[in-house]
C-alpha cells in the first residue's frame, strides 16, 4: 500500500485528538497538548493528501476535479476516501509479472 504512511499519520492524529478530548478539564496544559499535536498532525496529512491530488500525474483533469472539490468540501472524510480509492487503482494498474 502507498499510502500507508498517511494513513499511519491519519490514525496517530485521531487517537492522539481522541485522548486530548478524554482529559478531564479542558484547561489543563496536557489536554491543550493533546488537542494541538492531534489537529497539526491532521492539517499536514489534509495538505500531504491535497498536495498528492494535485501532483498525481495518471489523474484526468475531471477527476483531478471531483477529488479537489470532495477534498475541499469533506475534508477527512474525502482524503480518506481518495487514499482509499487511488490505492486500489494503482493496484489495478501495476501488471503481474508472467513466470
Amino acid at each position: 500500500m502507498k499510502n500507508l504512511s498517511l494513513l499511519i499519520l491519519l490514525v496517530i492524529s485521531f487517537v492522539l485528538f481522541l485522548i486530548g478530548i478524554s482529559i478531564p478539564g479542558r484547561g489543563r496544559p496536557i489536554h491543550i497538548i493533546f488537542v494541538t499535536v492531534a489537529v497539526t498532525l491532521g492539517f499536514i496529512f489534509y495538505l500531504l493528501t491535497f498536495l498528492q491530488v494535485i501532483k498525481t500525474p495518471t489523474l484526468s483533469s475531471g477527476r483531478r476535479i471531483f477529488w479537489i472539490v470532495a477534498i475541499v468540501c469533506v475534508p477527512m472524510i474525502g482524503n480518506l476516501v481518495y487514499i482509499i480509492i487511488h490505492d486500489a487503482d494503482i493496484r489495478k494498474q501495476v501488471p503481474k509479472p508472467e513466470v
